[in-house]
């Protein structure tokens, strides 16, 4: 006699060693997250990945839960492309579906709403499931208003991290007294990684060259929800991820004892790994208000800025170079602080730009502006 026996939802492989079947001819079914239980008890070719609804199904499925006022003018397209930035996640589009009934509004509303990064902060915070008749959420099914405070300090950082290929040792800390002082240092940040991997809350690949991190854009989108409900704690995530950043970065106009080896090109290799992420922060840092702004800046992001800018110049992207340099200097207009070395130097990279444009008139304005502020570091 044949049988089958189901383990749903298992979450710790351990307690099914009583229960795991021997000897007999039968079947078992396993649901997990935790990618090291399918290592331990599949073999390869029985490890299923379930992966996110086909477009097709997922527009069906939209419809099924709009009413017919709502998506009756609306085309596949349309809901094609509602469907791929919810990454198609029968959960998130049941939620979403939901908020655009609880809001009357259109798929194409809700595209031109959802495109706007502070706005999906207003989606992710303000679901009203319950009431939709659907009582799961990402926060429940992550778990995430109950993480270990090292864990949850850790995937904050992540969320203000391009979401794709995140060099693992950007987020391993040495120095276990800088930064937030939940963020996992030494040691402590294999376990606090490793309950993040359990829960494919992340995705880890390890290779002999690099180990990298990927994690689900909608994971961060309600992590960075969460994050902006209060602004203390984006603020702290914030300084911990361009610190963990600049530790890793070969610096070129921050001064060093190693000037000779910081301006070879062969640097550049690391640059690139990390400028997706340096460029995201970037974006992150915009979500916060004017007055947020002024407490999140410090030294560090201002090197941040100051170091981008130069490397496009380095790499004749003056479009990305003269862009940096305009932030930066805006970015310096909202703190009290001078910070003259970072200035000078940006005006200085500014200078450089226009040389290359071929436009000297202005090359001499920023680099005299330049000039006179180095002249009055040197006075003092």
């Amino acid at each position: 006699m044949k049988w089958l026996i189901v383990f749903d939802n298992l979450d710790e492989d351990k307690i099914i060693a009583n229960y795991w079947p021997s000897g007999a001819p039968g079947s078992v079914i396993v649901t997990t997250r935790d990618p090291l239980v399918k290592e331990e008890k599949a073999p390869s070719e029985q490890d299923v990945k379930v992966p996110p609804l086909k477009q097709h199904h997922a527009v069906a499925l939209l419809r099924k839960r709009l009413p017919k006022y709502l998506c009756s003018e609306e085309s596949d397209e349309t809901l094609s492309r509602v469907v791929d930035v919810l990454g198609c996640w029968p959960l998130a589009i049941v939620q979403m579906a939901g908020k655009m009934r609880r809001l009357k509004q259109t798929p194409t509303k809700f595209l031109l709403a959802y495109g706007k990064e502070y706005e999906r902060h207003r989606y992710h915070r303000s679901l009203e499931l319950h009431q939709d008749g659907y009582d799961l959420s990402f926060t429940s099914i992550w778990n995430l208003n109950d993480l270990d405070p090292h864990v949850a300090a850790l995937l904050s950082v992540i969320s203000l991290l391009s979401p794709d290929a995140i060099p693992e040792f950007v987020l391993e800390d040495e120095d276990e007294n800088a930064g937030s002082s939940n963020y996992p240092s030494g040691h402590y940040y294999v376990w606090t990684i490793s309950e993040l991997e359990k829960s494919s809350t992340v995705n880890r690949t390890t290779s002999a060259r690099l180990s990298e991190i990927t994690i689900h854009s909608l994971i961060q989108e309600v992590v960075r929800s969460q994050l902006l409900e209060d602004e203390a704690r984006f603020v702290q995530a914030f300084k911990t991820v361009v610190r963990l950043l600049m530790a890793k970065w070969p610096h070129e106009t921050k001064p060093t004892t190693n000037w000779r080896e910081y301006a070879k090109v062969s640097r550049w290799e690391r640059c690139n790994l990390l400028l997706p992420h340096l460029s995201h922060v970037r974006k992150m840092f915009e979500l916060l208000y004017k007055k947020t702004k002024a407490s999140a800046i410090f030294e560090g992001y201002l090197y941040m800025l100051n170091e981008v800018s130069w490397h496009h110049y380095l790499k004749q992207n003056f479009d990305e170079a003269l862009e940096y340099v305009q932030f930066t200097l805006a970015t310096l207009d909202l703190v009290s602080g001078w910070y003259p070395q970072i200035r000078a130097g940006q005006y200085g990279t500014w200078a450089s730009i226009a040389k290359e444009r071929n436009q000297p008139q202005l090359a001499r304005e920023k680099m005299s502006q330049s000039f006179e502020i180095n002249q009055d570091i040197y006075n003092e």
